[in-house]
């Protein structure tokens, strides 16, 4: 008996050691994960086996039990992996499951069941400060013109779409600090901060980062001042106040936004879907074909997404090759899941936002952190792939668990499970 409660201590022990190394494991991958998404694959690694470690079944159980939108995200998540069954390319879906499994299911997971509340803040500010080198590094970009700066991969062109992304999230995140903070000198130090960000992604390329800041905006602002007609106005006024002054003062949107206005009428006019606004639009125009398939119920199978897209775009376009068309990229979630997974796969899809968007929380000042990322997320969805975006996935993953995490069920479900001998309040208690 002396030996069976000896090793039990030292594994319960070497448990805490785990998952005190778990949670700083959580906040250096809030910190490296928007310098470079090989850091953040890395973290990734280092966290899985911190997990193994400070693995605790019960925890994990109650997790999948007592938490509605974890079942409904590995309802999805389980769906997605069993439409493989009848894709033709099941290789190519085995890829895209186990991408899925890896940067966002195992993050949210490991993050639900062993992250402490504490540290969120930690993360967020880890976040923002990794935001903050980024922005710095594509400011010296924009005005030396250079193409990378320090070997980040936001400053290459490949990463201008996930850059303004996250930018666009970032100054939200920021709001939601200055809201927060009672210092007055933080504060101020905030709104400089937002300033910057704001300026910094209208000089940036990605054009989706800057309509998804738009269009959240918008919303948000309807949405916390419902009922105030005056500061509505106030407030519409101001953003279009920045889009006045980004396309006077800005090149690369102002040039973006007359190319954009050049492809529109392109489309309208000449029916010439070959331009990336086109191609976007292009996928709208295929859907009553998709609607009439004799697989609408269940979709196609995840793997075949991307042949199927490649097909349609060669019989539209030929040999053309822009945007990746030729590999099949669709750039709208909500569509490319209709069509791989039908009618059952695209309501489970959106009822799992809507369970976001309806999750408790405790601190009402997060309201603004779970409005702009549901936003955010979902106008992305418009203009991209979701699904198959690495490096959005392991935003998502970051975020979304830190909104279960501090909702009220979740709490709920912590204090019932105080007193468990190997509850994480006992193994990391609160100061």
């Amino acid at each position: 008996m002396i030996l069976i409660k000896t090793i039990d201590t030292l594994s319960h022990q070497v448990r805490i050691k785990f998952l005190q190394l778990l949670n700083y494991i959580f906040v250096l991958f809030a910190f490296v994960m928007p310098l470079h998404r090989d850091l953040g694959k890395l973290t990734i690694m280092l966290m899985m086996i911190a997990f193994l470690f400070s693995l605790d079944v019960k925890k994990c159980y109650s997790v999948f039990i007592e938490n509605r939108v974890i079942q409904i995200l590995m309802v999805f998540i389980v769906y997605i992996s069993v439409s493989i069954l009848w894709s033709e390319n099941k290789l190519a879906g085995l890829e895209l499951v186990y991408l899925m499994y890896k940067y966002l299911f195992s993050v949210i997971l490991i993050a639900v069941i062993s992250l402490d509340k504490k540290y969120i803040e930690h993360i967020i500010t880890a976040f923002l400060f990794s935001m903050f080198i980024n922005m710095v590094a594509t400011y010296y970009m924009f005005f030396y013109s250079v193409e990378g700066v320090f070997g980040l991969e936001f400053t290459e062109p490949n990463g201008y779409f996930d850059y303004s992304i996250f930018a666009a999230f970032s100054i939200f995140l920021c709001l939601y600090r200055f809201f927060r903070e009672n210092n007055s000198s933080l504060r101020v130090f905030y709104f400089i901060f937002i300033s910057a960000m704001i300026v910094n992604l209208f000089i940036s390329r990605g054009r989706t980062g800057q309509l998804v800041f738009m269009l959240s905006s918008f919303i948000m602002i309807l949405f916390f001042y419902k009922d105030k007609i005056k500061q509505i106005l106030y407030l519409l006024a101001l953003i279009f106040f920045i889009l006045i002054l980004a396309y006077g003062f800005s090149e690369p949107f102002n040039g973006r936004i007359n190319l954009g206005i050049s492809e529109v009428k392109e489309v309208i006019e000449n029916a010439n879907y070959k331009s990336s606004i086109g191609m976007r639009l292009y996928v709208y125009k295929l859907l009553p074909e998709f609607i009439r398939e004799d697989n609408i119920l269940f979709g196609s199978g995840i793997g075949d997404l991307r042949d199927i897209m490649s097909q349609k775009y060669v019989q539209a376009f030929g040999a053309w090759d822009q945007l990746g068309h030729i590999k099949g990229q669709i750039h709208n979630t909500f569509i490319g899941v209709f069509i791989s997974l039908g009618v059952v796969g695209l309501s489970i899809f959106i009822y799992f936002l809507y369970s976001i968007f309806k999750l408790e929380l405790l601190d009402n000042k997060l309201k603004i952190l779970k409005y702009s990322f549901i936003f955010t997320m979902v106008f992305t969805c418009f203009s991209d792939n979701l699904l198959d975006q690495r490096w959005l996935l392991m935003l998502f993953a970051l975020f979304f668990s830190i909104l279960v995490i501090s909702s009220k069920k979740n709490v709920t479900i912590e204090r019932n499970k105080e007193q468990e001998r190997f509850s994480v309040h006992e193994v990391l208690p609160l100061k």
